[in-house]
């Protein structure tokens, strides 16, 4: 039917009765709208170091050798260290505490960056910002798994997790922006004032949270936007999902977690594909390789910080595509999508392996922009270990964690021997 039709490849909650249809809308509006902007100013703040560190980050504070991939591989680590134990105190603690008091501390993290004097003081701030951060990405995911039904799931965990790549457009523009018009007030550099404009975007939407966060279904309470029928209904529609509330955390159900195939497998799902977007993050560093001491700039800085922005739209819109035609068209099968965009990034790797690193700068660059089709896969693999471990909260909450931390245990070492700072912009491994 034409309800069915539009449900599937427009919109999930259109051909669904009034009352959960309005349910839906309230979620959106907060949760999916809180998780969203959360992550923007997460990515935001988590990748600022790049764009500080190709305009002008790198000369004041006298940073050298693999002293970039250090600050990246110890924020990497505090980034590791908290998401478990972040995700096990949110099956305990209401979200909307533990949820802004995160986004606030790393908030405050990054407006402490802006002064910075030495690269181990950039060290000790990016551990920092990484042990904060480290609750948000899978905190949400596992928020969302426990309001959203499997045709619901995956477009807005594609969204939210889309929402990072805007966060990098943000950064790009904001750079360029200082460096252009702010460089010099008050003495600063513009990358200083970088991190001062992300302070000013980040701490409202943690503010935001306290008011709009909504707790559990299975602990919510009525408020001025959820009434007792929509918390009902939401438990309703969980149960036939046979979405499980929280328990007891006993030696039986650890034992039955850590011997079940979901903590093994998928996990690993998610090093696979995030360690393969390593091929995105090489652009500006390419851009920067033109540009020779005592010469004029090939490329400028606001050029460098705003010419990979089209990668992340490749990003973005191949990723609302993946997600669109998961819960549509393949009936909400995630496999063929992650696969798709897996090969996919084996070609375009092969492409820039072959590509000469200069000479062929049109072609370079559209490779590298199609990098962005693989990163499309995106919330993808989330959204389906929710699915996978429905049954049990606290196994999804450890699972969803899991996924998240094994794949940035391995991003804390790995650059430190594929991606050396001392090889830019051409990589041998």
């Amino acid at each position: 039917t034409l309800a069915t039709w539009r449900a599937k490849f427009i919109w999930d909650s259109l051909d669904k009765p009034p009352a959960e249809r309005s349910l839906l809308f309230k979620l959106d509006l907060c949760l999916l709208t809180l998780a969203s902007l959360g992550y923007m100013i997460k990515n935001l703040d988590a990748t600022n170091i790049t764009q500080a560190y190709v305009s002008g980050m790198k000369e004041d504070i006298g940073m050298h050798d693999n002293q970039y991939n250090t600050a990246i591989a110890l924020w990497t680590v505090g980034y590791v260290l908290g998401q478990i134990p972040s995700n096990l105190v949110l099956t305990r603690v209401s979200p909307r505490i533990w949820i802004p008091l995160v986004e606030m501390t790393w908030s405050l993290l990054t407006l402490a960056t802006y002064r910075v004097q030495t690269p181990q003081q950039l060290f000790a701030m990016r551990f920092l910002i990484g042990l904060a951060e480290s609750g948000f990405y899978p905190g949400m995911q596992y928020i969302m798994g426990s309001w959203y039904r499997g045709d619901e799931l995956g477009k807005r965990s594609v969204i939210f997790h889309t929402a990072g790549g805007v966060g990098s457009i943000i950064g790009g523009f904001l750079q360029a922006s200082a460096f252009t018009h702010l460089s010099g007030v008050w003495g600063l550099a513009g990358w200083r004032w970088l991190m001062i404009l992300c302070f000013l975007l980040s701490a409202p939407v943690a503010i935001a949270g306290a008011y709009l966060l909504i707790d559990m279904p299975w602990k919510a309470r009525a408020n001025w936007l959820f009434t007792d029928a929509d918390l009902k209904l939401a438990n309703i529609r969980l149960a036939k999902e046979g979405r499980a509330a929280a328990g007891r955390i006993t030696r039986t159900k650890v034992k039955r977690v850590m011997t079940s195939w979901h903590i093994w497998v998928l996990p690993w799902l998610f090093v696979f594909w995030n360690n393969a977007g390593g091929l995105a993050h090489v652009l500006p560093f390419w851009l920067a390789s033109y540009n020779k001491p005592g010469e004029p700039p090939v490329y400028t800085i606001p050029q460098i910080n705003l010419y990979p922005i089209p990668q992340t739209l490749v990003y973005i819109i191949s990723a609302l595509i993946m997600a669109w035609t998961s819960d549509g068209w393949l009936e909400g099968r995630r496999w063929p999508a992650m696969l798709f965009g897996s090969s996919f990034n084996v070609l375009v790797a092969i492409g820039l392996l072959i590509t000469p690193l200069y000479g062929s700068e049109r072609l370079r660059f559209t490779l590298y922009y199609l990098t962005g089709v693989s990163a499309g896969q995106s919330g993808l693999p989330f959204a389906w270990a929710s699915e996978i471990c429905t049954a049990d909260t606290e196994e999804r909450s450890l699972v969803i964690a899991a996924m998240n931390r094994l794949s940035f245990m391995w991003n804390s070492w790995v650059p430190l021997i594929v991606w050396k700072q001392t090889d830019m912009p051409r990589y041998y491994f």
